[in-house]
């Protein structure tokens, strides 16, 4: 048994460590620079009771296998597919919507991306998750209280 740590608990490290955790017999530990929770990009904080998605605000999926996960989040609450008009606003303010039929998902009325993050590590059950640690190229870990 070997060990392996992953770094970045954003949804990359996070299917990373799922996916060791089937696979393999590994000690896995992840280590993330949020304070607050995982995801990374995939985080969300709330404004007055609102979640603002502060940088990935939805998804889209093609492939087979990954549209197969994506029905399992939906069932458990943690995405949804958007229905709303999406597109970009032109300099002249005018709203275009976006030409293609792509489905989208967001994150949950409640939490935003966060939920699927937050989702996916509390899925893990033998990696050791470390939060509020700094990885220097040239330092090592640096844990921050």
């Amino acid at each position: 048994m070997g060990s392996v740590g992953i770094i970045g608990g954003g949804i990359s490290g996070l299917a990373l460590a799922s996916a060791l955790e089937r696979s393999s017999t590994f000690a896995i530990s992840l280590y993330d620079t949020g304070s607050r929770a995982f995801g990374g990009r995939a985080s969300s904080r709330k404004l007055q009771g609102i979640p603002v998605d502060h940088s990935v605000q939805f998804f889209i999926g093609k492939n087979p296998q990954f549209l197969k996960q994506v029905a399992l989040w939906e069932q458990a609450n943690v995405v949804q597919k958007w229905s709303g008009p999406i597109g970009t606003l032109q300099p002249d303010s005018s709203f275009q919507p976006f030409p293609d039929q792509l489905t989208r998902y967001i994150g949950s009325s409640d939490h935003g991306m966060q939920a699927l993050s937050s989702h996916m590590a509390a899925q893990l059950k033998r990696c050791k998750l470390h939060s509020n640690v700094w990885v220097s190229p040239s330092n090592g870990l640096r844990l921050y209280d």
